[in-house]
């Protein structure tokens, strides 16, 4: 088991709403108002996109993230995908 951390990006339009997206994962991209929405989108979604790319036998992109044997203490990570190696 692997705990990976992306980097999620978030910016604010001219008119109010901000996109958030982990460019690592391609198609991954949400709207919202506040951070506050932004960070629950991450969340909602982010381990629904992992599991689709698990079950489709795709490998998770690592490119840009960080992987650790274990989840380290006192930082957000996904959750745990288990994967062959």
């Amino acid at each position: 088991m692997k705990t990976y951390l992306f980097q999620v990006e978030i910016e604010q339009e001219d008119d109010g709403r901000r996109g958030v997206w982990i460019e690592t994962l391609p198609g991954f991209a949400a709207w919202v108002y506040t951070e506050g929405e932004a960070l629950a989108a991450v969340e909602r979604s982010r381990a629904a996109y992992l599991e689709i790319l698990v079950e489709k036998g795709q490998r998770i992109p690592e490119k840009d993230s960080q992987s650790f044997p274990k989840p380290p203490s006192l930082l957000a990570s996904s959750p745990h995908v288990d994967e062959d190696e």
